[in-house]
């Protein structure tokens, strides 16, 4: 029997759930990537994870050819390249790993009653988390809606879970297309960012970048200091560089989740030392916020467009167009709000405790919607996904599920003087601020007007004022939550 695996957010061959299902079931597997217009020429797509898409399509099309197989390429609207293919290769069964976006949801809905009612076999698998939709419920068997309880149940429910590696045999890999559509004959574009430090991306670098910050020995023989060791100490502080960065890689599954796991928990088993226990521990729970968005987006996609608290959707956001554009250029007037949003910018990635703070800042400073935001780190981060992107935005705003109380307000101020106390990271992506003082270094408009002068750093010219008063934004933020039906704070 023939088959074909649909490579979507799996970019990899190995511990591929639909892949491993597809080899043992089938005599022959033909491996298909389909570029949708609707998603590649969308504007919001952004550039670097376009260029990262290109990049692993390409690698993984040569770890292809090792077995013989060929990466078939189609550009078009998915069912009708699928049904194409079907045809054509005489393949009888779809093999694909689930996506649980909404977008994803009604495609592949729809792929599945299409290709059913032609005769073909449609089989999907769980790959992109660990426990998916309604596997982890609560005793009246209805969606979390809180994290606390849902992380209970998953640290639980893992215990029983089968993690193990796939035994995959590879040498099934051999179907080879005598219509070969690769990423150069299909003329698209350019891949718009050429060096990053997430590229080239492939499977076997998303691997060793997991291995090395575990502390295990590469595919190289390398071996380093374990970085994951200092991660629940200084996971918050952006110029540590003691996260992982391995979020892109898992965007477009390049690594597998239960790959993450298991490297965590194999080094939390083995750790002589608590910190590294507490570390593992503390990233395990970064994995399993990561499963709570997606099941709150499956079971919830109405918070794909509106705020999970109804309430809130009668929130007076600020339509200011020149707010929201000094906020993405990072011209703010606040240091640590405007350092993140600048490595946004540079780079495609923005460590998690600036994407908090600048969330934060944009809903509850500037009083400009969640969605404005949402829809910014979308076309910007490298890493995007849909369900951490809105749960993440929704969090900040206090519109979501299990958010942060809304008269909780960052002080950017005081954020910045207690995650970059030196300014390190502020002087990193704040060239303007690269000579002040690590006194001023949070509050530059503080400085003395000689000093500024000194210094070539005149505030309100070379470096922007602060957009907005902190209290004068509590206040009217507290206010507009109130008017939208928010519970009074009890003093």
């Amino acid at each position: 029997m023939r088959s074909i695996h649909w490579f979507r957010r799996d970019l990899r061959l190995q511990d591929n759930t639909a892949l491993n299902l597809a080899l043992r079931e089938s005599q022959e597997v033909v491996c298909l990537f389909i570029l949708d217009p609707t998603i590649i020429d969308n504007v919001n797509t952004g550039e670097a994870r376009l260029s990262l898409l290109l990049s692993s399509l390409e690698n993984l099309a040569w770890e292809l050819e090792k077995y013989g197989n060929s990466l078939i390429i189609r550009q078009g609207e998915p069912l009708q390249e699928l049904t194409k293919l079907m045809q054509e290769s005489k393949s009888s069964t779809l093999y694909f790993n689930q996506d649980y976006s909404p977008f994803a949801r009604k495609r592949d809905e729809k792929i599945e009653r299409e290709l059913h009612m032609q005769g073909y076999t449609v089989k999907t698998a769980k790959d992109l988390v660990i426990f998916e939709k309604a596997e982890i419920v609560s005793g009246s068997s209805t969606p979390y809606t809180v994290f606390t309880p849902y992380k209970r149940r998953w640290l639980e429910s893992i215990l029983s879970a089968d993690l193990t590696e796939f035994e995959t045999n590879y040498e099934l890999l051999r179907y080879q297309s005598e219509d070969i559509r690769n990423l150069t004959s299909l003329k698209l574009p350019p891949s718009p960012i050429k060096q990053a430090w997430y590229l080239p991306a492939s499977a076997s670098v998303a691997l060793d970048r997991l291995k090395q910050w575990a502390g295990e020995k590469t595919g190289n023989g390398d071996e380093s200091i374990a970085r994951i060791e200092n991660y629940a100490e200084q996971r918050n502080y952006p110029d540590k560089g003691v996260t992982s960065r391995l979020s892109p890689f898992l965007r477009f599954g390049l690594i597998s989740v239960r790959q993450c796991y298991r490297t965590a928990f194999n080094a939390r088993e083995s750790a002589p030392r608590i910190a590294l226990r507490d570390s593992c521990d503390t990233w395990i729970s970064e994995l399993i916020w990561r499963d709570f968005y997606h099941q709150i987006l499956w079971n919830f996609p109405q918070v794909s467009k509106r705020a999970f608290q109804k309430k809130y959707e009668a929130i007076e956001w600020s339509k200011n167009s020149l707010d929201l554009q000094a906020w993405k250029d990072g011209r703010t007037g606040y240091p640590i709000v405007d350092a993140g949003m600048r490595q946004l910018n540079r780079e495609n990635w923005m460590h998690n405790r600036l994407r908090m703070i600048t969330a934060s800042f944009l809903t509850k400073h500037l009083l400009i919607d969640w969605r404005e935001g949402e829809k910014y780190f979308w076309k910007m981060l490298v890493d995007g996904d849909k369900a951490a992107n809105n749960g993440g935005w929704q969090w900040s705003a206090s519109t979501g599920t299990d958010a942060q109380p809304y008269f909780r307000i960052f002080n950017p101020i005081s954020q910045s003087k207690k995650f970059d106390p030196q300014g390190n990271f502020i002087r990193r992506y704040l060239p303007e601020l690269a000579k002040v003082p690590t006194k001023y270094i949070h509050e530059p408009w503080k400085m003395p007007r000689a000093m500024q002068e000194y210094l070539g750093c005149i505030i309100g010219k070379d470096y922007p004022t602060p957009i907005i008063e902190h209290t004068l934004a509590r206040e009217r933020t507290l206010a507009a939550f109130k008017k939208a039906g928010a519970k009074p704070i009890i003093q």
